[in-house]
């Protein structure tokens, strides 16, 4: 079992990503809290999950699903980008990453989670996006794939294993390509 460092400093913020106006009012004060420290992973992992009639999804959850999953990270990642670039340009060992969580939804749809699976396909494009245009700069834009329900009781989908691939997959930088597919 590892023991805590009493060295770390956490600090918590709350943010709404449906409210796409206040998003950048909370990356200030995130810089404010890493002002002098180097962000070298950003880390998104937003999703609703919310089962529904495949046609009894209305447009204002649709609207709702791609605000917080698709323009929360753009925002996010307008802003983080060109940091984690430079991080890449000044110190060649450390390993600058958009990291993102998304499933098997982009390429296997469920009609139940219609709302889920859009905004999931047009998460995973967006990173596939970033991917191609940062990495050669240094970045490296992923995806975090995790197909299926997660549950502490699984062998695989656990929050345990989940985060130690997660790790493992940063740790790789951009040899970890643009994503690792978690399955049981």
């Amino acid at each position: 079992m590892s023991k805590a460092s009493s060295s770390i400093k956490v600090d918590t913020l709350r943010l709404d990503l449906a409210d796409l106006a206040s998003i950048p009012n909370i990356l200030k004060q995130l810089d404010n809290l890493t002002k002098n420290e180097d962000v070298e992973v950003v880390f998104f992992n937003a999703a609703r999950i919310k089962p529904n009639d495949v046609l009894g999804v209305s447009v204002d959850e649709i609207h709702e699903d791609f605000k917080t999953t698709n323009l929360a990270l753009y925002i996010i990642a307008q802003h983080y980008l060109p940091k984690l670039q430079k991080l890449a340009k000044s110190n060649s060992s450390r390993k600058p990453a958009l990291l993102v969580t998304n499933s098997h939804l982009p390429w296997d749809p469920v009609p139940q989670l219609l709302s889920l699976s859009l905004v999931k396909a047009s998460q995973r494009n967006m990173v596939q996006s970033f991917n191609r245009a940062f990495s050669e700069s240094g970045v490296h834009a992923g995806l975090i794939s995790v197909e299926g329900v997660v549950a502490p009781e699984n062998k695989v989908l656990n929050p345990k294993t989940i985060a130690e691939r997660t790790v493992e997959f940063w740790e790789k930088g951009l040899q970890g390509g643009l994503d690792v597919n978690i399955r049981e």
